[in-house]
This record gives structure tokens, C-alpha cells and sequence, in this order.
């Protein structure tokens, strides 16, 4: 499932982000959505859906917990767009993604998986130098 992850510090809007679920929140920068917040746990919470499609949040033991209508979130709770939760200081909402968003999102998958491919490709090929100390690839 696409969805859309809108950001808020003490009303303010700081910005969005289209993710994908399974999608972990955080401030590492291993995780889906990372957010630089000293509130916010490496590995705060999740979002994930079942096999049904029902929308699930989990609070992944951080140490300010994560809050769904003012209830601390004991467990996966089911959530839908539109819920807002608090992770540490700040604000989130869960919208749906625009039609533009949900293309971003999946060619942005693609090049993520093409640029992976390319990396690869590059590890496995030997560098060399040509006389203008420019770096390239061997010709095979």
C-alpha cells in the first residue's frame, strides 16, 4: 500500500513523504521515513497492512512511545487515512497519496532497484586511469 506521511512540529508543517508499507519510522537512517529528532527513537514504529489490506500502526518499544488518539499504542492498533499519531514531539498523519505521489513513489522503487543493478555492475568492474587522471571503466 502507497500512503502518504505528513509531518508536524508544534502545528507547524515540516513536510511529507510517499512511502511504501511495510514502512518503518525513525530516526536512523536504516528505516523508511527517517526523521532527525532527539524524541524520536532509531526505530520508532511501523506501519504495515495485513493480507486483508487493513492498515496496522506498532510502536516498536521506543522510549516515548507513540501515541494514537491520545492512547499510547500497546501492540498493532488498525489505523486508516486521515489518523494522526505523535511519535516523540511531533505529529503525524496518515493521507492518501495523490496520483503523481503513487507514480513518484513506484518509478522511484524502480531506480532505486536500477541504480542497485548499476552499483553492482561497477563493483564488479576493474577502474582504471587514462593519462588525464580522469577514472573509468575497463573496456572488456
Amino acid at each position: 500500500m502507497v500512503i502518504k506521511i505528513s509531518v508536524r512540529s508544534g502545528g507547524l508543517y515540516k513536510g511529507s513523504k510517499v512511502v511504501q508499507t511495510p514502512c518503518f519510522i525513525g530516526r536512523s537512517k536504516d528505516v523508511n521515513l527517517t526523521i532527525s529528532h532527539p524524541s524520536v527513537s532509531r526505530k520508532h514504529c511501523e506501519l504495515y497492512e495485513d493480507e486483508a489490506g487493513q492498515l496496522y500502526l506498532r510502536d516498536n518499544s521506543s522510549l516515548n512511545g507513540t501515541l494514537l488518539r491520545g492512547e499510547f499504542v500497546e501492540g498493532p492498533v488498525p489505523v486508516q487515512v486521515g489518523d494522526e499519531f505523535v511519535i516523540g514531539e511531533l505529529q503525524l498523519r496518515i493521507e492518501p497519496p495523490t496520483a503523481i505521489d503513487s507514480e513518484t513513489a513506484v518509478q522511484g522503487t524502480e531506480i532505486v532497484e536500477r541504480m542497485s543493478d548499476l552499483v553492482t555492475a561497477v563493483q564488479a568492474s576493474p577502474v582504471v586511469s587514462n593519462n588525464d587522471g580522469e577514472l573509468g571503466l575497463a573496456a572488456e
